[in-house]
C-alpha cells in the first residue's frame, strides 16, 4: 500500500480552491489588458519571481534547498505542462462567442477524469467499472452548473452545429485535458529524478510563448491601479502559489483523493463568482452540487492501488 504525504495532499485541495476563487479576478483582469496579455504576463513574472526567490533561498540556505534537476523530466513533464496551456487559452481565444467559450469550458473539465484514466498504466492504478457512471455523474452537474449560471442553452444538436462550424477551439479544449491528465501523472512518476523547482521553468516557458502568441491577436490593454493589484494578486497565487502546491499533491499526496476533489473546480467557481457577483444560487446549482459530489466519490471508490 502506497503512503501519502497528508501535508501535499491538503497542498492539492488548497490548490483547486485557490483556482476556484480566482475566476472572478481572471475575468475582471482580462477585460482592462486582455485575455492574451493577462496570462502571458502573470506567467512570466510567476516564472521569473519563482526563479528568483529559489535562487535566493538556496543561497541564504545552501545545505537545505537542494535542487535537483533531470533533463528526462524537464522535457517528458515540461512539454504537456506548457501545451496545456497554449491548447486551453489558445482554444478560448479562437472560441467565436460566449456559447462557444463555455462549451470549451465543459471539453477542459475532462482532466480529472483524463488524470484518473492515466493513472493506470502509468502508476498501475486500478479501476472498476464504476469509473464511468462516476465520471457521467460528475460532468452532468458541471454542465447543469454552468447552464443555470450562464442562462444559455446547451444541447447536443447545437454543439454538433457550432462545432461543425469552428471545430479548432474544440479540439484544442480536449487537448488540453488530456495534456493537464497526463502531466498531473508523470510529475508522479518522475518525482524521483527532480522535485517542485522545475515549476518556475515551466511557468517561465509558458509566458514567453503566451507572448509570443500575443503578438498576433489584437488586444487593448488599459493599466490602471486596480489592474496592477488584480495581476499581482494573479501572480502570487493563483500561479506561484497553486501550481506549486498542486505539483505537490501529484508528487508526494493522495493523487486519486485530490483530483476526485477537483471535480469541484468548475462547481466552487460557479458558486464563488455568483456570491462575488451578487447572485442568486437557484435550487439548479444544488442540485449540480450533489451530482458533483455524488460523481466525485464513486470516482474516487472506483480506483485502487495496485498490488
Amino acid at each position: 500500500m502506497e503512503h501519502y504525504n497528508k501535508v501535499d495532499t491538503g497542498c492539492g485541495f488548497a490548490a483547486v480552491i485557490i483556482w476556484s476563487s480566482a475566476i472572478c479576478l481572471t475575468r475582471s483582469l482580462m477585460e482592462k489588458i486582455g485575455m492574451f496579455t493577462t496570462i502571458g504576463t502573470v506567467y512570466l513574472l510567476g516564472g521569473i519571481i519563482l526563479i528568483l526567490f529559489y535562487w535566493i533561498a538556496r543561497r541564504l540556505n545552501p545545505g537545505r534547498i537542494a535542487i535537483r534537476f533531470c533533463p528526462r523530466h524537464m522535457i517528458v513533464c515540461g512539454i504537456p505542462f506548457v501545451l496545456y496551456m497554449l491548447c486551453l487559452y489558445l482554444a478560448v481565444g479562437l472560441a467565436k462567442n460566449r456559447q462557444q467559450v463555455i462549451e470549451v469550458g465543459l471539453l477542459n473539465y475532462l482532466w480529472p477524469t483524463f488524470t484518473l484514466i492515466f493513472s493506470i498504466p502509468l502508476l498501475k492504478k486500478r479501476a472498476n467499472f464504476w469509473l464511468l457512471p462516476g465520471t457521467v455523474v460528475a460532468l452532468s452537474g458541471i454542465l447543469l452548473a454552468n447552464i443555470v449560471m450562464s442562462g444559455l442553452r446547451i444541447s447536443i444538436f447545437e454543439l454538433w452545429i457550432n462545432f461543425s462550424n469552428n471545430a479548432l477551439p474544440y479540439l484544442l479544449g480536449l487537448a488540453a485535458a488530456v495534456l493537464w491528465g497526463l502531466y498531473s501523472n508523470l510529475a508522479r512518476r518522475f518525482s524521483k529524478e527532480s522535485n517542485v523547482y522545475s515549476v518556475p521553468f515551466f511557468l517561465l516557458a509558458t509566458g514567453i510563448l503566451l507572448q509570443i502568441i500575443r503578438c498576433f491577436f489584437q488586444e487593448q490593454s488599459v493599466w490602471t491601479g486596480a489592474a496592477f493589484v488584480e495581476l499581482a494578486v494573479m501572480v502570487f497565487f493563483p500561479t506561484i502559489a497553486a501550481y506549486v502546491m498542486w505539483d505537490s499533491a501529484m508528487r508526494r499526496g493522495n493523487m486519486l483523493l485530490v483530483v476526485s476533489f477537483a471535480y469541484f473546480t468548475p462547481l466552487l467557481s460557479t458558486i464563488l463568482s455568483g456570491l462575488y457577483l451578487g447572485i442568486n444560487l437557484t435550487v439548479g446549482i444544488w442540485i449540480a452540487c450533489a451530482l458533483v459530489i455524488a460523481g466525485a466519490w464513486l470516482s474516487k471508490t472506483s480506483m485502487r492501488d495496485s498490488i
